[in-house]
Order: C-alpha cells, then sequence, then structure tokens
C-alpha cells in the first residue's frame, strides 16, 4: 500500500493507472531510481525506488498460491490471478481505510504539479491530455499563461491586477448580533 500511497500522493497518478504498471517500467542505474509513467521515465525519490525494487523481488499478493504465481506476473502489483492487476475499487477502499483518501490526495497532488511546471509537460510526463493539465492549471490559478505575458513587460507592470487576472469579488456578509428583547433588557437591570 506504501507504493500506491506514494504514486498517488507524489505523482497524482489515478489507482487505475497505478495497478497497470508492469514490473519493466522501473529500473535502476547509477543516477537513482526510475519510473515511467507514460512514455518518460521519472526519477523516484530514494525510500520509494528501494520499495519498489523491494516488491518486484518479493511481490506480495493476496493470492495463497504466492510464489509459484508471483514470478510469472508482470505487474508490479499483482492480483490475485498471476496476470491481472489488483482490483481497482479494492485498492480504493484499503487505502480510504489507511487513512488515505484517494480523490483528495490526487486533487492536492495534480494542483501542487500544475504549480511547480507548466500543464504541458504535467500532461507530457503523467500522460493526460493537454487540455486537462490546462483545467488542473485553471483551478490552481495557475496557468503560467501570466508569466509568459510579463516576460515581455517592464517589472513594475507585472504586479498589476491585469497581469495577474481577474480578482474574485466575494460578497461578505457579516453577522448581525440578535436583537435583545424588551423584556430580557429591562429586567437585567444594566
Amino acid at each position: 500500500m506504501h507504493i500506491i500511497g506514494a504514486l498517488v500522493r507524489l505523482y497524482a497518478l489515478p489507482v487505475t493507472k497505478i495497478i497497470d504498471i508492469t514490473t519493466d517500467r522501473f529500473h535502476q542505474d547509477d543516477t537513482g531510481s526510475y519510473l515511467t509513467i507514460d512514455r518518460h521515465p521519472v526519477l523516484l525519490p530514494p525510500t520509494l525506488g528501494r520499495l519498489i525494487k523491494d516488491q518486484i523481488a518479493q511481490p506480495r499478493t493476496t493470492t495463497r498460491m504466492r510464489r509459484a504465481l508471483d514470478e510469472a506476473s508482470p505487474y508490479l502489483l499483482p492480483g490475485k490471478f498471476p496476470h491481472r492487476p489488483r482490483n481497482p475499487h479494492g485498492v480504493g477502499n484499503l487505502l480510504r481505510q489507511h487513512g488515505l483518501p484517494v480523490l483528495s490526495a490526487r486533487n492536492t497532488a495534480m494542483i501542487e504539479a500544475v504549480t511547480t511546471l507548466p500543464p504541458i509537460v504535467i500532461a507530457d510526463l503523467f500522460g493526460l491530455h493537454p487540455s486537462t493539465a490546462e483545467t488542473w492549471a485553471k483551478y490552481a490559478n495557475d496557468s503560467w499563461t501570466h508569466y509568459l505575458a510579463a516576460r515581455g513587460q517592464p517589472a513594475e507592470s507585472v504586479f498589476s491586477s491585469r497581469a495577474c487576472g481577474p480578482v474574485a469579488e466575494v460578497p461578505v456578509q457579516l453577522a448581525r448580533r440578535p436583537k435583545a428583547s424588551a423584556e430580557g433588557d429591562a429586567g437585567s437591570g444594566v
């Protein structure tokens, strides 16, 4: 479960994509551990690299015929049957039981990713459609178009409201004090 949780939180991968990862998508060299998520290898944190390496060397499955089935499985996270991945609904439920709400963790990771890198890079790295990555950037209010437009402007105009985009006006409703009843005020002596 650590591998799945880390991939959701770090790379905003959906559980359905994680369970389909095969062991041939992982490799190590002198510079670190890499996992090919879509077309490009992504550098993994050392701890996650060790977890994946251990999982490949000693697969943990939910089947009772572990060793015979695990050696033939191409999946990083094999299911009950050797040539099938784990059930995404079961994995999602297990993650929630361990305190990882998958959807909110994935949303947080995606917003972090699009605020760190341009959406087109995120789309290419994680196998998303460019418009999907751009939509996430809009949710994060960080589409990078303002940055690109500002590069050609003088520094003092970069921080103007037009360069930063429209500011949403949120109506503020003040809490009103309840009116005191005539009976309550008369008897209080204040």
